[in-house]
């Protein structure tokens, strides 16, 4: 699978007679960057923002939510570095606060789409990642191939923060880490600990 950044989603409009011209913007750009792609997966932090917008102009799209301990997240943003796009990333505190509202949002879309969006929890997937993937890919409508489970050697174009990441085989090392860090944590973002 092709994992694309997207074009800039810097202006948009709320408005839905609005959002036909951006989908097909946006299946231009995928047709140009990706030509002969059937599949390709936009994994934006941001995309559960736009969910509504995003059914409602891509009626059959499917979504995929991976779900994972908010501390653990909220590490894994933080040691990221992200630039300035995503202001919330360089504060403990306002990350937990962005997974609150996150969390709240994305209860709000299952209640609206439910059947449309499957939540991959990562713990689980990388204990067992062989009954995760069969499910997601029952979720895409999509066969088994053993290549699933052997991904890091996809030479596939990849551009997303995680870029290193995506070429290693499934590791457990993340699931859990915050426990290191958990004193810091506690007294930087109370809300992730104890929440």
């Amino acid at each position: 699978m092709a994992q694309a950044a997207g074009p800039s989603t810097s202006t948009f409009s709320f408005e839905p007679a609005d959002w036909p011209p951006v989908a097909q913007g946006y299946l231009d750009y995928l047709q140009r960057d990706f030509p002969g792609r059937e599949i390709v997966t936009n994994k934006r932090p941001d995309a559960f923002a736009l969910l509504g917008m995003l059914k409602a102009s891509f009626p059959n799209a499917r979504f995929v939510n991976t779900v994972r301990d908010p501390r653990d997240t909220a590490l894994s943003i933080w040691f990221q570095q992200f630039d300035g796009r995503l202001g919330y990333a360089a504060d403990l505190g306002d990350i937990a606060y962005h997974h609150a509202q996150y969390a709240r949002l994305m209860a709000h879309w299952k209640s609206l789409f439910g059947d449309g969006i499957f939540d991959v929890d990562y713990d689980a997937y990388v204990r067992d990642p062989r009954a995760v993937t069969e499910r997601l890919l029952a979720f895409l409508g999509l066969e088994w191939d053993e290549r699933c489970l052997d991904f890091q050697r996809n030479a596939t174009r990849v551009r997303t923060a995680s870029v290193s990441q995506v070429r290693e085989p499934v590791y457990t090392r993340s699931s859990g880490r915050w426990r290191n860090y958990g004193r810091q944590l506690a007294a930087l973002a109370p809300e992730l600990v104890t929440g």
